[in-house]
């Protein structure tokens, strides 16, 4: 979804197989996104289409403000499967992301330029690759706030001052 202010919610809705993302939020200059994702699912995005680079399962850009609720995200190829970027702040509480992508590194949340990204009663399953995160955060003004998260396989992972605390 790109180029829309206000609000934009999905209640038990299925965002997989997508050829390049399955949800994805983009401002695009249009303050003002808000987005709500409850008991909603996404997996094996990027899989179609083999030159698409950076799929993701949930992906947050801009200054969009993103909730979600009890969402179910995995098997993404070529990305990460939770993506927090630029200004953008999303909360996802109840959420888990399993990341099982083979090109080198698996990542189940990543939170990257001076986005906010808050966890809390999260799972993430990060494995199969050479490298493999549950968490990385990397950026300046990156941060990952987190409360009951809990890492099933993966590494956390900061780096160009991002951080990871708890609220």
């Amino acid at each position: 979804m790109r180029r829309t202010n206000g609000l934009v919610a999905f209640f038990r809705c299925d965002a997989s197989g997508g050829a390049e993302d399955g949800w994805s939020f983009h401002e695009d200059a249009h303050a003002g996104m808000h987005v709500i994702l409850q008991d909603c699912s996404g997996y094996g995005n990027g899989g179609v289409y083999a030159a698409a680079m950076s799929c993701n399962a949930v992906s947050a850009h801009d200054a969009t403000r993103l909730i979600d609720l009890s969402g179910d995200y995995g098997w993404s190829t070529n990305g990460t499967d939770i993506h927090c970027v630029e200004n953008s702040h999303s909360w996802f509480a109840g959420t888990q992301a399993t990341a099982r992508d083979s090109d080198g590194t698996s990542v189940a949340f990543k939170c990257s330029n001076d986005g906010q990204m808050w966890l809390q009663d999260t799972r993430a399953d990060a494995a199969g690759a050479a490298a493999n995160y549950a968490l990385e955060v990397n950026g300046a003004g990156a941060g990952a706030h987190t409360r009951n998260h809990v890492a099933i396989a993966g590494e956390t992972a900061t780096s160009v001052g991002g951080s990871v605390v708890s609220f």
